[in-house]
């Protein structure tokens, strides 16, 4: 069974080297050999969106979240965290 990460974003803010977030999630899930596969209702919750009229759309690493969650590796709260994060340094 695995175990949650513990996730210091701080930590990540304050390191010598200032890794992105990004290359800590595809590290994460690389580590666990964790790959972004869309499921049944992924593909479900996609299809609802576009009739709604939204375009959204993930990316691999918001994928990636989502597979460090499912997998019990990370906490909602930290999926949370680390998707804030992410956009954050993304849109910057």
């Amino acid at each position: 069974m695995n175990t949650h990460v513990a996730i210091d974003l701080a930590k990540l803010e304050t390191s010598a080297s200032k890794t992105p977030v990004r290359d800590y999630i595809h590290e994460l899930a690389a580590q666990n050999r964790l790959r972004c596969v869309p499921t049944k209702f992924d593909e479900l919750a996609d299809e609802i969106t576009s009739h709604a009229g939204d375009d959204i759309s993930l990316d691999e690493t918001e994928c990636l979240i989502i597979e460090l969650q499912r997998a019990a590796l990370i906490s909602g709260t930290d999926a949370t965290k680390l998707h804030a994060r992410y956009l954050w340094e993304r849109d910057v």
